[in-house]
């Protein structure tokens, strides 16, 4: 693949590959609350496409056990029901999802 013909995601990706997952996580948990609070630094169309593209490149990982990288991460955390980070990440999961009470 040449350097001319990278998508946006392939070059943003490579980019979270030379940060460690753990600090991906804590980017993707700003990112979500930052968009879901309302709460731009810049613009809500940037905050909106870091964590899409973050999450799309989570997702795309593996965990130990082979599932999904997103996937465990909810199955541990989805016990988070408050305005926090991560009760927003697993609110916000449960939605991509199609989990949970749709009514809610």
């Amino acid at each position: 693949m040449t350097q001319h013909h990278q998508t946006e995601f392939d070059r943003v990706s490579s980019s979270y590959e030379a940060q460690s997952d753990e600090v991906n996580w804590h980017e993707l948990l700003d990112q979500i609350e930052r968009v879901a609070r309302k709460d731009y630094r810049t613009t809500k169309d940037d905050h909106q496409r870091t964590m899409e593209l973050l999450w799309n490149h989570l997702e795309g990982k593996k965990a130990k056990d082979g599932v999904g990288w997103l996937t465990a991460h909810y199955e541990e955390l989805k016990d988070t029901r408050d305005n926090s980070q991560v009760g927003i990440f697993v609110a916000v999961y449960e939605n991509v999802a199609g989990l949970g009470d749709a009514s809610a």
